[in-house]
């Protein structure tokens, strides 16, 4: 309880050791809460090892990082995630090779992110989907800075128009029959192709254009591919209740203190995704190790060699 308390209500130590002695007569120390993390730690760890070999075989996932704190030093929180899986991993280093290092050097499902270089050349994908929110954010960005020039506002707005087109298209892929699906999707394409090819006489709206172009093949990915989705809102979300954490803690005073917050929080929110109990899942962590049901209610594959 003192460990979920912590790592997902986002109480302090010494708000959790008050709780434990006032509401339960239960008098504690804040170094052995401190403790508790440490053991789950120490038991999880198979669990934790065995959601990261699980990532490189999964047929898509979403990939976001925030700024975090390591004794003082810029340290990132990473996250790849989906439906199934939450993994969380504290690093010092904000580039593709973290990527690689929880994906593989060629990952075969498709890649969800925004536009950060850490996700671009370097990470080989069966493919990409880039962020289409953060390009409805750009285009809000350019019409209220630019209100007044004219191809600034009508570049922004014609993006903008054919982004709300394809997500439209996406939420009723379902609904037209397959030739009128084609159709549809293949004059979302050729608009998408004429105006990213097609030079824009203003440099911030020029800027957006040449995105665009760098990333043609990355943007309309949900369309060809239905099932993913169009942005990267459920990383975003996955990392929301860290970002709290962090405004909380301040991030963490030793290594140890990572590597606790990046496995609670892994198997924490992977439990909640799966609908599992995670106080219960900590507190068998806790007293047996990774057990057998365990591994069975978190899906742990035989590892395949790579």
């Amino acid at each position: 309880m003192a460990s979920f308390m912590r790592h997902e209500v986002k109480i302090s130590y010494d708000d959790i050791q008050r709780i434990l002695q006032n509401l339960f007569g239960l008098p504690i120390t804040g170094g052995a809460i401190v403790g508790f993390d440490n053991k789950i730690y120490q038991q999880g760890l198979p669990l934790y090892q065995g959601l990261k070999s699980m990532l490189p075989y999964t047929s898509n996932i979403h990939a976001d990082e925030t700024g975090w704190k390591n004794d003082g030093k810029p340290a990132w929180l990473w996250t790849f995630t989906n439906k199934q899986l939450a993994f969380y991993h504290i690093d010092r280093h904000r580039s593709g090779d973290v990527v690689q290092d929880h994906l593989g050097a060629e990952y075969n499902g498709i890649l969800s992110s925004d536009f950060y270089s850490a996700y671009n050349r370097a990470i080989k994908a069966f493919a990409k989907q880039k962020c289409t929110a953060h390009l409805l954010r750009d285009v809000k960005e350019l019409e209220e800075k630019f209100p007044d020039e004219e191809t600034a506002l009508s570049f922004a707005q014609t993006l903008k128009t054919l982004i709300q087109d394809a997500l439209l298209l996406h939420s009723q892929h379902k609904k037209p029959t397959p030739e009128q699906w084609k159709l549809d999707k293949k004059k979302i394409f050729s608009r998408f192709k004429y105006l990213s090819k097609t030079t824009v006489n203003h440099p911030k709206a020029e800027t957006l254009r040449k995105r665009l172009f760098r990333h043609k093949e990355e943007i309309l990915t949900f369309l060809n591919h239905p099932e993913i989705e169009p942005d990267n809102n459920r990383a975003e979300r996955a990392l929301r209740n860290s970002v709290l954490l962090r405004k909380i803690v301040f991030g963490n005073r030793s290594d140890q203190g990572t590597k606790n917050i990046s496995l609670i929080t892994t198997i924490i929110r992977t439990a909640k995704l799966k609908n599992l109990d995670p106080p219960k899942v900590l507190q068998t962590l806790l007293t047996k190790g990774l057990t057998s049901k365990l591994a069975e209610q978190f899906n742990l594959p035989k590892v395949r060699s790579p």
